[in-house]
């Protein structure tokens, strides 16, 4: 990926969308019944630090996609 191959930028979109579906989802079962034990806040924080990860990709894939573009030629 240091090379930034051609499909660096879809490969940031699809994987961006899917984990923050899969997060979001965890999201709503975890605050349908809360536990917050230590570890299930801990897993929560992790979560929220994780979205706001795949959050930032997406939107700099989306908004700013030459910092994306292939660098092979």
């Amino acid at each position: 990926m240091l090379a930034r191959p051609w499909y660096a930028r879809l490969l940031a979109i699809g994987m961006s969308v899917v984990e923050i579906l899969i997060i979001s989802t965890l999201f709503i079962w975890f605050l349908a019944e809360p536990e917050w034990s230590i570890w299930r806040t801990n897993w929560f924080v992790n979560k929220v630090f994780v979205l706001a990860a795949f959050v930032l990709l997406l939107g700099t894939a989306l908004l700013r996609p030459e910092t994306l573009k292939s660098r092979i030629r």
